[in-house]
């Protein structure tokens, strides 16, 4: 049996971007059978990311280079930006991003396990299928619902770009009848292998993956230990196994307590309405909004001021309601009407608005994020991480008082700018712990900086290892 990443991982030139799409495939040769865990596509390069940003907003001359987070590092010098889009920062696919999909021409049977809705890890579902008719697809039903979204989501920028998509409605709705739903818990026998779903504590209706047979390999998705408002943390399999495949988007870093970092989070929150300001809390479609949401009412912070939630963030918090890791009433805090944003944009009380995208890159955000940049009272407060290209990596750069040209006029940036990683990923802990419990053989290291994997094989020593792109592993 071999397993051999086809995308996510490091390449040894270090070629493709190492946080982004993810698909690893286990295949044994004697059966021709393929099971590949997640289908995603990879990061924009930097050259396409700095181009897109160049439609959002001007940056004064470059502020010092700066750290901010996830191992990555802005580099010293910027591109002058301007003008304004209207796009989540999440479903740009290209066909030169995806995974190899050479081992689905080779093998009789394939089969496709998806790990969770993130679109780095479903995104080109619906073109795979349209390519690979006979594949078969595993997934949650919340999974699928938040990939649903995204799939037509990223038609429907596409067709406002002027560019086209890999896939179109219907390959989503051909997608749609051939996908099947799994749960935690659940057993999966696809040729020689047999198969686990345990919980992964990612998202809503995140899983990892456990082979049994022929050997056991644990394929951890982006998972996360600790609870959250809208998930409890992941499960481990109670037995050893004989290799882990782990995502390594934070595992050479000891993070800051959750409880910590969400009372920075509340109390910034709270100063800023108190003194007559406005916040605006940019976050990523899927799962963050929710999460957000959850934190200010547990803090109280809903209920005593206006909290409004717009965009993207309204459909995917359904499917979180559906699946009870919202409660319905979360619903009454959803935009309804022009006059709730205006009264972001334009009125005088204290409010929360909660809006995609997380990185402001596209979508409501960028529009209130311009609005209430100028004024000195007023708080965006990022809520996770940001990549160093996105206009909110940029924008943590800008000095307070210079002056910026966002959405095409210009704007002295004044409100307060703080980054607040309330992340859903395993730190250094996190997967010391998950290598202790299951005592594999070795560890792969995917989806995530060559700085944090090599800070995380530094720390756990032999065993651990760096997945390359291509590369076949005998297992």
């Amino acid at each position: 049996m071999e397993f051999v990443p086809l995308g996510g991982a490091l390449d040894p030139m270090g070629q493709k971007p190492p946080i982004g799409g993810s698909a690893y495939a286990l295949r044994d040769r004697k059966s021709s059978t393929m099971i590949c865990v997640d289908f995603g596509a990879y990061q924009m390069p930097v050259e396409e990311q700095l181009r897109r940003a160049e439609e959002i907003m001007l940056i004064p001359d470059e502020p010092e280079f700066l750290d901010i987070g996830a191992g990555m590092r802005l580099p010293p010098t910027m591109p002058r930006l301007n003008n304004v889009i209207s796009r989540p920062d999440e479903n740009i696919f290209f066909e030169g991003y995806l995974p190899d999909m050479a081992l689905f021409e080779e093998c009789e049977r394939t089969v496709v396990i998806v790990t969770h809705g993130h679109a780095d890890h479903l995104g080109a579902l619906p073109y795979l299928r349209r390519r690979f008719p006979r594949t078969t697809i595993y997934m949650t039903r919340a999974t699928y619902q938040l990939g649903e979204w995204s799939w037509k989501d990223a038609i429907k920028v596409a067709r406002r770009e002027g560019r086209q998509c890999l896939f179109d409605e219907f390959d989503v709705d051909a997608l749609r009848r051939h996908v099947k739903i799994i749960k935690p818990g659940d057993r999966l026998e696809v040729g020689p292998f047999e198969i686990e779903i345990h919980h992964a504590g990612h998202i809503v209706g995140a899983i990892s993956v456990l082979v049994t047979k022929p050997s056991r390999v644990f394929f951890s998705g982006d998972i996360c230990f600790h609870d959250q408002h809208t998930v409890g943390g992941a499960t481990l399999p109670q037995l050893p196994v004989d290799f882990v495949v782990s995502e390594a988007t934070y595992a050479g870093r000891i993070a800051r307590s959750r409880e910590e970092l969400e009372g920075e989070f509340v109390q910034a929150i709270v100063e800023c309405l108190e003194a007559g300001g406005k916040v605006l809390c940019p976050v990523l479609a899927i799962a963050r909004s929710a999460e957000v949401w959850w934190i200010l009412k547990k803090h109280g912070v809903v209920g005593q001021y206006p909290v409004l939630i717009d965009g993207a963030a309204r459909h995917t918090g359904e499917v979180y309601i559906t699946h009870g890791a919202a409660p319905p009433e979360m619903r009454n805090y959803f935009i309804s009407s022009p006059s709730d944003r205006r009264r972001i944009t334009s009125g005088t009380h204290p409010l929360v608005a909660i809006a995609p995208s997380g990185m402001l890159s596209g979508g409501h955000a960028v529009q209130y994020a311009a609005a209430l940049a100028g004024k000195r009272e007023n708080l965006i407060a990022l809520t996770s991480y940001q990549d160093p290209c996105s206009p909110g990596g940029m924008l943590l750069r800008v000095r307070r008082g210079e002056t910026v040209t966002f959405c095409g006029k210009r704007v002295q940036l004044s409100a307060a700018m703080q980054n607040f990683t309330l992340s859903a990923h395993m730190d250094a802990h996190g997967l010391g712990q998950m290598i202790e419990q299951l005592q594999p053989r070795e560890t792969f290291l995917t989806h995530g900086s060559e700085e944090n994997m090599d800070a995380a094989i530094a720390q756990h020593g032999g065993g651990v290892t760096k997945a390359l792109l291509g590369a076949e592993y005998q297992i």
